[in-house]
């Protein structure tokens, strides 16, 4: 998706958990002005609202959220309580609760540019729309 946007000439932010990740990509395109980057674990919701400070303290030209994080493997019911610790742990903070932390913490800075145009842009899974038995999680609505 990066690959794309800098093609496109689109300035933007990659954030990762992974700090040697996001290094390799930027070396890789140190020679565009358009990327920036963020070491940060979207589990960490007690961060996030400090995250989002300091990203659009640093970004104030901020117009668009693109969330792309999620988790999802398979899953044994056979074992209900591995599974059901998995989706506390893993899937539900990843794929749910991140998401919703990081739009209440950006929501406010995008709706003060009014009247420029803003968005958050959430990416999902096929699961979302046609569960399969071995990942039901996306059945808990």
């Amino acid at each position: 998706m990066a690959e794309k946007f800098l093609k496109k000439g689109i300035s933007f932010v990659v954030v990762g958990r992974r700090q040697e990740n996001l290094e390799a990509f930027a070396k890789k395109h140190s020679q565009n002005s358009h990327i920036d980057t963020a070491a940060f674990d979207i589990t960490d919701l007690k961060g996030i609202p400090k995250f989002a400070q300091d990203i659009t303290a640093k970004h104030p030209d901020l117009d668009c959220v693109f969330l792309n994080a999620g988790v999802q493997r398979h899953v044994n019911w056979k074992e209900p309580e591995n599974t059901l610790t998995y989706w506390r742990r893993s899937s539900r903070p990843t794929s749910y609760l991140s998401y919703m932390h990081l739009t209440k913490a950006f929501l406010p800075f995008l709706q003060k540019q009014a009247p420029k145009e803003t968005s958050i842009v959430y990416v999902t899974s096929g699961l979302a729309l046609v569960p399969n038995f071995y990942c039901p999680n996306y059945v808990y609505r």
